[in-house]
């Protein structure tokens, strides 16, 4: 069973950690555990019903008063709340806790509700990649372990290849985009709907995947007079290497008809570059520039 530290619990929730330590001891509201090795820890029983009194606190009721009621009331209460909020951060904060308790059932009605009102391509943006992102940083930080963010992960993306798989083939694309991350990097989700919205758009649209070598966009360079490379990163390269990278695009297709698209976290701090190499810090920099005059919308 995963054993939480305050920590965690503060970056799952989004309650601070001197917060949760007030009302732990003020209001009784977590009870902690200790390890063999006297190390205090929180169940994920914890975790629960420290989401749930936040989303009461949140709402507008007082700590003290939530804290009289039994968990049981809080559960119901908590879920009443969630059930009216149909906002991104709403929904978002509902597929965390989906996601903590392997919940599918709840995911797929969390996405649908969202998506019969706004379309799916608005609730990749506004709802998916912000909580990837969130995401990411969960477990680069251990909050969270493997297996759930793998559970998640795949949970978007069969609904991303059930809907590329349903699309027709264009014939007469406007453009070739090849879709790619760099060696090391896994993190595809993001990649993968940014190649959904291209081949949604009329491009002709490869999806090559995660940790894909450098050299070998050279077949594609070389079989296509021109092809925009698409890249959208979360963890690699990382920021000892993420200059270097610049620096061999650069290096390899600077005179040549090709354009290079990059985005995502590692990018963050680099310069703008020269009109054929063009860097975003998110996902809708880079959708807004690669589509300009299409914006997202009902699909």
């Amino acid at each position: 069973m995963k054993q939480f530290s305050i920590k965690d619990l503060e970056h799952l929730s989004g309650v601070k950690a001197h917060t949760i330590r007030i009302w732990e001891q003020r209001y009784q509201v977590l009870e902690p555990q200790r390890t063999d090795t006297n190390i205090r820890y929180y169940a994920g029983s914890e975790l629960k019903h420290l989401m749930n009194v936040a989303t009461l606190v949140e709402s507008g009721k007082r700590i003290s008063k939530v804290a009289a009621m039994t968990r049981e009331e809080v559960a119901q209460a908590a879920g009443n709340l969630n059930l009216a909020d149909a906002t991104a951060a709403g929904i978002a904060g509902q597929m965390k806790q989906s996601m903590l308790e392997y919940d599918e059932r709840l995911f797929v009605e969390l996405s649908d509700r969202y998506t019969a009102e706004h379309g799916f391509e608005r609730l990749f943006t506004e709802v998916y990649l912000p909580f990837l992102e969130e995401v990411g940083l969960l477990w680069l930080s251990d909050a969270i372990c493997p297996a759930q963010e793998h559970f998640l992960s795949q949970l978007i993306r069969q609904q991303l290849y059930a809907r590329l798989a349903a699309m027709p083939m264009v014939a007469n694309p406007k453009r070739v985009l090849v879709h790619y991350l760099p060696e090391q990097e896994t993190h595809e989700l993001s990649l993968l709907f940014l190649h959904y919205l291209a081949k949604a758009r009329g491009d002709h649209s490869l999806f090559l995947g995660s940790s894909v070598p450098f050299s070998d966009l050279a077949q594609f360079a070389h079989h296509f007079p021109a092809v925009d490379f698409v890249t959208y990163c979360t963890v690699h390269p990382d920021a000892d290497r993420v200059g270097g990278y610049v620096d061999q695009i650069k290096s390899h297709y600077g005179d040549s008809p090709h354009r290079f698209w990059l985005a995502g976290r590692p990018f963050a701090g680099v310069p703008p570059q020269a009109p054929f190499l063009q860097v975003f810090e998110n996902g809708h920099g880079i959708i807004s520039a690669l589509h300009p005059g299409r914006p997202i919308g009902v699909s």
